[in-house]
């Protein structure tokens, strides 16, 4: 799709950004406004819903977060310096993704996935998204990593087997060190 473009399919509207990385949906509400969604590309992980009066305001928003690349790019770095060594990283030119071995008796990993959207107050605000990862692809939490969860961050929300979480990019390191702390408590393996 050209990254540019908006196109209309039916009743929805749609505009990718980043390679694909980010796609803006919109489409009409129940109550006769527009709904703007901003997914996660790879999954279709919504990560920001909006709603508005017309399409031209809610093109118009859209299109502010998904063409802020350099504050994007801003932001994953800060993210990637934070998090050097915490976690084993691959990285590539759109977001951070990032994975440490869970458990090595199953080869479970913890997956972690920091996608700067500028969505906050100060266009500042970063979508992180944990997951808990196997050899059959993302698996549901157990007790205990849903409880590491918890502690480590309130404002996380699972759906989809993946967990994600709002913050500016330093309260995102740090709530990746404390799932990692927590989970750590539960799996050797994170400490090695």
């Amino acid at each position: 799709m050209n990254e540019s473009i908006w196109t209309t399919e039916g009743d929805t509207t749609w505009r990718t950004a980043d390679d694909c990385s980010l796609v803006a949906r919109i489409a009409p509400a129940e109550d006769g406004t527009l709904e703007l969604g901003i997914l996660e590309g790879d999954t279709a992980c919504e990560l920001f819903a909006r709603r508005f009066d017309s399409i031209d305001e809610a093109k118009g928003y859209a299109d502010r977060i998904l063409d802020q690349k350099m504050q994007r790019d801003m932001s994953i770095t800060f993210i990637e310096d934070g998090l050097d060594g915490v976690l084993s990283p691959n990285i590539s030119d759109e977001d951070y993704l990032a994975s440490r071995s869970l458990d090595c008796d199953t080869m479970r990993e913890l997956v972690v996935r920091a996608l700067p959207i500028c969505t906050g107050p100060n266009s500042q605000e970063v979508a992180v998204a944990f997951s808990i990862a196997g050899p059959e692809g993302i698996e549901l939490e157990t007790n205990q990593e849903a409880d590491a969860l918890k502690q480590a961050t309130e404002q996380a929300v699972f759906l989809s087997g993946i967990w994600s979480v709002y913050a500016a990019p330093g309260d995102a390191v740090e709530a990746v060190k404390g799932l990692i702390s927590t989970l750590g408590r539960f799996y050797p393996s994170l400490n090695r």
